[in-house]
């Protein structure tokens, strides 16, 4: 073996591997950059994907978003989700998050009235809203739901329950 040869082939066992971005915590998120392609790389931020899955539109273009993974909302869940059947037969989700996450949902959402936050849950972005009013009672709903996607996020977040302290 030539001596390019082994100097090559080291170099490639030394590189370190490409990263990959971690799986972002479930959690509310402010939208950066929306994209119809997903990006090779952005500067600041991390750019996950938009699920379809949970809307009325399953078949929707697809979307990525740039979100800002330092600054979100927990979701922190005091008690288990609850589906609800609206008026037209759809269900939607109620949320009652735990102190520390309402808290911290009463001071993003002042900060950011006007801006688009996704709700990411296991590291997909499953609704997109813009913020209109600082919520500070820590109750959310998820709307326009599919019933199978209601049921999928109501398995989804079960897990996010924690205790009162």
């Amino acid at each position: 073996m030539s001596l390019f040869t082994t100097i090559l082939s080291s170099l490639f066992l030394l590189s370190p591997a490409p990263q990959q971005n971690p799986v972002l915590p479930d959690g509310i998120y402010l939208v950066l950059e929306r994209y119809d392609t997903e990006p090779a790389g952005v500067a600041v931020g991390q750019v996950i994907s938009y699920s379809h899955d949970f809307l009325d539109d399953p078949t929707g273009e697809a979307l990525f978003l740039c979100v800002n993974p330092a600054d979100y909302v927990p979701l922190k869940l005091s008690s288990a989700p609850e589906g609800v059947e609206q008026t037209d037969k759809r269900i939607h989700l109620l949320l009652s998050l735990e102190n520390a996450s309402a808290k911290r949902l009463a001071e993003f959402t002042t900060t950011y009235v006007n801006r688009e936050v996704a709700t990411v849950i296991d590291g997909q972005a499953v609704t997109l809203h813009k913020i209109r009013m600082p919520i500070t009672e820590g109750k959310l709903q998820i709307t326009r739901c599919t019933d199978h996607a209601c049921e999928k996020l109501l398995v989804a977040l079960k897990d996010n329950v924690v205790s009162q302290d």
